[in-house]
């Protein structure tokens, strides 16, 4: 049992880490591609931003998964002495 605790808090802790620097990614990478259809809309159009588009949506895309994957961390973290008890 003392093996347990640490490994299933760590995986927790992991998994919610994880799901949260995907979170603030497909956050930045959505407001870049916010960026992106408003320059289009104003005229500023380029070659560039046709060929970054498709790149930012195949990064969320990847990033949607990768949340999909983690779901929201569990409220339940077992504490250090539990097995003491």
């Amino acid at each position: 049992m003392p093996a347990y605790r640490p490994a299933f808090n760590d995986a927790a802790a992991g998994a919610y880490h994880d799901r949260q620097k995907a979170e603030r990614s497909l956050k930045e990478d959505e407001s870049r591609i916010a960026n992106i259809l408003t320059a289009i809309e104003g005229g500023r159009y380029t070659v560039s931003m046709k060929n970054k588009l498709p790149e930012l949506e195949g990064e969320t895309a990847r990033l949607e998964a990768v949340i999909a994957d983690y779901p929201e961390p569990p409220v339940l973290r077992l504490h250090p002495s539990l097995p003491a008890r």
